[in-house]
């Protein structure tokens, strides 16, 4: 086992915890940060996060959230109905929620939810992900979306950051999502920072749960420029005949560090895993996922693209785990990613644990820079190098958003990457 580091750095951030929420920061001091020699954390290192004296956040304003908000929902759809956290608390003056159909609900997270939600982390110990043990510990708040089972339901979940004025701020979030059996929900979920430093580590655990029949479409929107560190976990548990198409675009934030995981516990369960960063400057993006197919006839898919320039990097592990009774399964791993300049970097380690024998399992991984001849191409037709460049780059990020069945809101994302794209340089 790899040895941990120390948790110093947090422990003034168990001064404002007590009871239940103390106990479980003290698992987390005793499972330590992962640490170098890690193979999970082998490209991303917590030296600096170890070093920092993290308090947790009081509470913000909202004046400069207004402002955010309107740029979320421009891009997400201003129809939607609204549920907004500000430092992972929730907002009911910013929020939209009167629209919301018959079937569905949304709100803060729960007393009831809270209780059982530690109850839980404190029985499982030190089990489980030591980010996911902080979190359980420090969330300040959070939200619960539910779906009845047979409706139909469209939400925008907003995650607004601010450090409120303290250095090294910690803001966590807790999100619990049920899909009931043959409903279907749309969520589309973004982050963004108010924050004149770069001090904040913001943590987001999300556990969703989709019932016979369900569809969950989940899109996550991530521009949480200033903010130093942000992580997300989350936990995705389905049922039979259900469906999880899950897409996050990553446009800035200095260390990013998506992890995501399933469980296809009964047959005809599908899950697709999906993710577009755009980086430069330093920018470091980490995405790892766990496909766990313990049951018959299941499908997965993922499709993993990054485009780096500048010194910045991009990570993806992937692992997909076929159990011994689940025959007929049929899952695909793709990471591809395309480097502007010579200084970028791009790890991957896609990973097929298999312990069944009919089944279909294919994983692919490629890195590389612009072909000349489609540069040669292009430029024989009279378009300068610059735009010759942005179109092949637009070409290759068109792919994960194509899947989108909002044809308007999948237009509105492609003209963002454009824009993104265009202050993006090899």
């Amino acid at each position: 086992m790899s040895p941990s580091m120390k948790t110093d750095g947090f422990k003034p951030l168990g001064e404002t915890l007590s009871g239940e929420r103390a106990q479980l920061l003290q698992a987390f001091h005793k499972q330590g940060l992962p640490g170098p020699r890690s193979e999970n954390w082998k490209y991303t290192r917590l030296k600096e996060l170890a070093e920092r004296e993290w308090r947790a956040a009081g509470k913000a304003g909202i004046d400069g959230a207004t402002e955010l908000l309107a740029q979320a929902e421009e891009l997400a759809g201003k129809d939607l109905p609204c549920l907004v956290l500000l430092n992972g608390r929730f907002q009911p003056e910013l929020s939209r929620l009167g629209t919301l159909p018959a079937g569905c609900e949304a709100g803060a997270l729960e007393p009831a939810d809270e209780t059982a939600l530690l109850a839980a982390a404190i029985q499982r110990g030190g089990e489980r992900h030591p980010l996911d043990t902080l979190n359980a510990a420090a969330f300040q708040g959070g939200a619960v979306i539910r779906v009845q089972p047979g409706a139909q339901a469209a939400l925008h979940l907003v995650h607004l950051l601010s450090e409120s004025g303290e250095d090294a701020t910690c803001l966590q979030s807790r999100v619990r999502v049920e899909v009931g059996e043959g409903a279907k929900l749309e969520l589309r979920e973004s982050f963004l920072a108010d924050a004149p430093s770069a001090e904040i580590l913001a943590g987001q655990v999300a556990e969703i749960r989709l019932a016979r029949d369900s569809r969950c479409e989940h899109i996550r929107l991530q521009r949480a420029g200033s903010v130093e560190w942000l992580y997300t976990l989350q936990h995705i548990d389905q049922l039979s005949g259900s469906r999880y198409d899950g897409l996050t675009l990553g446009l800035d934030g200095q260390l990013v560090r998506n992890e995501s995981s399933a469980c296809l516990r009964e047959s005809g369960a599908h899950c697709d895993f999906s993710s577009l960063g755009l980086l430069d400057d330093v920018r470091h993006m980490d995405s790892h996922t766990w496909m766990d197919h313990a049951v018959p006839s299941c499908t997965s898919g993922q499709n993993f693209r990054s485009v780096l320039a500048d010194r910045s990097r991009s990570v993806y592990s992937g692992h997909i785990l076929v159990r011994q009774d689940a025959q007929l399964t049929d899952a695909v791993q793709d990471s591809k990613a395309l480097l502007l300049s010579a200084e970028a970097r791009a790890n991957a380690r896609p990973q097929l644990e298999i312990y069944a024998d009919d089944v279909k399992c294919t994983h692919g991984s490629t890195v590389g820079s612009l072909e000349e001849e489609q540069l040669f191409y292009l430029r024989s037709r009279g378009i300068d190098s610059v735009r010759a460049r942005q179109l092949l780059v637009r070409a290759f990020c068109a792919e994960v958003l194509e899947s989108l069945s909002d044809s308007s809101f999948r237009e509105r994302l492609e003209t963002l990457v454009g824009e993104r794209m265009e202050n993006i340089h090899g």
